[in-house]
């Protein structure tokens, strides 16, 4: 949800002929320079200099889009401008409405590095910058105006521009932090959940491993022992807004991962939906299921961003994928991928645009659909934002999906949209509404994603599917014993062990064990007698697994009256 980010305080912007104009300006100094070159961005040329020299720090010079509404070239409102207020004048006295963008994402970096937060930020603001405006959501006239088809192709026509504008803000702080390289450290984190009297104090191991998976971790246990509160607890430790004190959770040693991402399938989940940057934490929230939010729908953006950069490669294990990629492969092996849809406006006379089909009246574009650099821009700019993505049966017709198949669509697409180098994933529960199958598919997802980037997770599950896809070392078993909790290393090795050994080592799963043992020994005690074991592999062998015909087997091997030993799985 927008947020007015909390920088407000005067400053100045002058438009200056050259440089040479506010050479003699007492610092900051922040000043915008025409360009004057036949470059264009489809016959729009909305080139400008950002010029900035601040006390302590070298000057920068950044590459910048401004746009002034109804004109295809700036150079020729800045000549107007200089003409009529002179070869320098404060931004203040222009009229035409205007916006700009800075074309590069670590462009925002610089800016507030030099004129610190609230200089920086109030600075852009006045520039009328798209990624402050889409910050805030406040300014409507403006923000039709980066909405519109002008400003796409003239500022957005490269994907660096369009990073930009989703995600400069990350840089809206007044702590900048260090590029994370790596976000696989070993750190222990301590936290008070209200489940238990006692502090939750757990180890999280990321070190390389020869053989398994090494980027994700896993927190399990049966209901009410706090998981969940347990990934909000790290979220709090990870950001301003929390309490200092004895209290607050933390990290040793210290942890800051470059962004954090929730994937939550819990409705009541505890999660902050929204947390500004200048909290101190690149922070955003993903309902899996969810659906009908306020507004554009997540999964739609996310689908978007992930088009616009198809071009942009860096993820799978040769780094010869793209974002877009990660989701076509996710979803062409459920079946999805090639009857995905993007909503788009009604058509209006002289659209260009291939592959539109309009079922029912309503336009749609097959995602999948290469096109040329300027036929993305006109996608990206015809997109429907008030409606969702779809997926068209053989018939055209929209295809309902399961709620598995949903929330892998919306993981796929808002998982690989969403990642940054050196980010914090936290999925609380991703296995609600999947088939086993489908936690198997998740997984490779998110080791994807994690190994291109660098990146870790953290989930919380209740699901030996999810459990049987990592090391033992890197799974947490949280138990409540009264009010006071404890968290264990599981005995035996959980990577690619049975589902069966898993429920009852790791989550002691003894009492279901019991009752399907109950029902096979006296089945075996009476119909299985009487048949003897070659008639029982006769008539019913093809209704029990292997497992069930071996405890039966061993069932008959003994007497009538002996009771069967527990059946103890072996450990790995």
């Amino acid at each position: 949800m927008p947020e007015i980010i909390p920088a407000n305080v005067p400053v100045d912007i002058y438009i200056a002929k050259a440089l040479g104009q506010v050479a003699d300006l007492p610092t900051p100094v922040i000043a915008i320079v025409p360009v004057h070159d036949n470059w264009n961005d489809y016959g729009r040329n909305f080139f400008a200099r950002l010029h900035i020299r601040a006390e302590g720090v070298e000057p920068i010079e950044i590459r910048m889009r401004l746009m002034f509404e109804g004109v295809n070239r700036s150079e020729f409102e800045f000549t107007r401008l200089l003409n009529e207020h002179g070869d320098v004048f404060l931004i203040d006295v222009v009229e035409t409405p205007f916006a700009s963008l800075l074309v590069d994402v670590e462009h925002y970096q610089q800016v507030i590095g030099a004129l610190g937060f609230e200089v920086g930020v109030s600075a852009l603001r006045k520039l009328h910058d798209a990624t402050v405006a889409r910050t805030e959501g406040v300014d409507q006239a403006l923000l039709d105006l980066i909405d519109g088809e002008e400003f796409h192709f003239g500022a957005l026509r490269n994907g660096g521009a369009y990073d930009s504008l989703r995600r400069g803000s990350r840089f809206f702080r007044p702590d900048i932090p260090a590029p994370v390289e790596d976000a696989a450290i070993n750190f222990v984190f301590s936290a008070h959940v209200r489940s238990a009297d006692n502090l939750y104090t757990l180890p999280f191991r990321f070190h390389r491993d020869g053989i398994f998976r090494d980027r994700a971790s896993v927190l399990i246990g049966r209901n009410g022992v706090g998981k969940t509160q347990l990934l909000k607890a790290i979220v709090d430790g990870l950001h301003s807004n929390h309490a200092a004190g004895f209290l607050r959770p933390h990290f040793l040693p210290a942890f800051r991962p470059s962004r954090v991402i929730v994937f939550s399938s819990v409705p009541t989940d505890p999660f902050p939906r929204w947390i500004g940057p200048w909290h101190g934490i690149d922070y955003e929230y993903f309902a899996v299921n969810a659906s009908g939010e306020e507004g554009a729908d997540p999964l739609l953006v996310a689908l978007v961003a992930c088009k616009k950069s198809e071009d942009r490669k860096g993820f799978g294990e040769n780094r010869d994928m793209s974002r877009l990629d990660v989701v076509e492969a996710a979803l062409d092996a459920i079946g999805l991928w090639d009857r995905l849809h993007l909503p788009l406006r009604p058509r209006r006379p002289g659209d260009e645009l291939p592959h539109v089909i309009e079922p029912g009246n309503q336009s749609y574009f097959p995602i999948g659909r290469r096109l040329s650099e300027q036929n993305t821009i006109r996608l990206i700019q015809q997109i429907d934002w008030n409606r969702p993505a779809i997926v068209l049966d053989e018939q055209m017709e929209p295809r309902r999906l399961s709620s598995g198949e949903y929330a892998m669509l919306r993981f796929a697409a808002q998982s690989a949209a969403a990642i940054e180098q050196g980010s914090l994933l936290l999925l609380d529960e991703p296995e609600t509404h999947l088939h086993p199958n489908f936690v198997s598919d998740l997984m490779d997802i998110l080791d994807n994603l994690l190994q291109s980037t660098k990146s870790i997770a953290l989930i919380a599950t209740h699901s030996a599917y999810v459990v049987r896809e990592t090391p033992r070392v890197r799974v947490n078993i949280l138990t409540l014993e009264g009010r006071e909790i404890r968290i264990d290393t599981p005995r035996m090795q959980t990577f690619g062990a049975t589902i069966d050994s898993i429920s009852q080592f790791v989550f002691g799963d003894t009492s279901i064990s019991h009752r399907y043992q109950k029902t096979l020994s006296d089945w075996a005690d009476g119909t299985g007698r009487h048949l003897g074991l070659d008639g029982v592999i006769e008539e019913y062998g093809a209704e029990l697994n292997s497992e069930s015909l071996s405890f039966i087997a061993r069932r008959l091997a003994q007497p009538p009256t002996a009771e069967p030993a527990p059946e103890e799985p072996q450990a790995f």
